[in-house]
């Protein structure tokens, strides 16, 4: 969507990236869990 005069225009947009968001989510859960193991074992 556009919205503007002679002089300036302004452009709205959104994208959303679902799948690069989950990809994170699932590598900071690995993290977690890999820290949570490391703590218990005494690393």
């Amino acid at each position: 969507m556009t919205m503007g005069d002679d002089d300036y225009m302004k452009v709205f947009a959104w994208y959303d990236n679902e799948w690069g968001y989950s990809c994170r989510i699932v590598d900071m859960a690995k993290m977690i869990g890999q820290a949570i193991l490391a703590k218990a074992s005494g690393m």
